[in-house]
């Protein structure tokens, strides 16, 4: 995200407390999936799977095997991040942490065509349907977002979102690839098969909207810190 951006956020967001617009009513009515794959398709998307992502994700895609490296089989995340939120990561990384870019064009071993396969191949795995997810700003009282932030995330997300035992929420690159309604949907729906829970029984939607509006101004104000799960190896082992 340019400079420019993120300051086109900031203002955004601190001008703006008003709800957002959709108010109680999420539209979050069923698209059309992605494309099926060939069987070839799906066999090599699979084998690249297992050599490239499944030391941190998990053979099975479970998730948390290193690194924070999250779940790619919870069924909310793949209705509402296909697919770019999931297709982004995956091409050009998470600055600052493990997930490196797997494009070709950045240095890794994917080509274009087989980071969208990699991307609809785990869609199909979770077995899922998409739903609608707008590219709209979310407005909200960032001020308020903060507290509810402090209130309910820091456990898990970290005081300065730099993820302590769930992802980082104050990784520039994850906020540049995310859009506002993607942040918002992973709040209110949670993310099944994690400790992810969803907060729309706990929240109401102002206050989702909320932090959501925290959460996208923070791109630019918080000091990113890498958490180390492991040691690194020494020079015997």
């Amino acid at each position: 995200m340019s400079k420019f951006s993120i300051v086109s956020f900031f203002i955004y967001f601190v001008v703006s407390a008003a709800p957002a617009a959709v108010g109680e009513d999420y539209d979050y009515r069923t698209i059309r999936s992605p494309r099926s794959l060939t069987a070839e398709e799906s066999r090599v998307a699979e084998d690249q799977y297992q050599r490239y992502c499944s030391l941190c994700h998990g053979a099975d895609r479970q998730g948390y095997v290193n690194d924070h490296a999250p779940s790619l089989r919870s069924k909310s995340l793949f209705r509402s991040g296909v697919p770019h939120e999931v297709l982004r990561p995956i091409q050009y990384g998470r600055e600052g942490t493990a997930m490196g870019g797997y494009l070709d064009e950045v240095g890794g071993p994917l080509t274009l065509d087989e980071t969208w396969n990699l991307t609809y191949w785990l869609f199909w795995q979770a077995d899922t349907e998409r739903v609608r997810i707008t590219k709209e700003l979310v407005s909200g009282d960032a001020g308020r977002g903060a507290e509810l932030y402090t209130e309910n995330c820091t456990d898990c997300h970290g005081a300065n979102g730099e993820g302590v035992n769930a992802p980082a929420l104050g990784n520039p690159s994850a906020l540049s690839h995310n859009s506002d309604e993607f942040i918002r949907y992973a709040i209110r729906e949670g993310r099944d098969g994690t400790p992810m829970e969803p907060w729309k029984d706990k929240l109401s939607s102002d206050d989702i909207d909320n932090l959501t509006a925290f959460l996208r101004i923070r791109a630019s104000g918080w000091e990113q810190s890498r958490v180390a799960l492991r040691e690194g190896p020494t020079p015997d082992q």
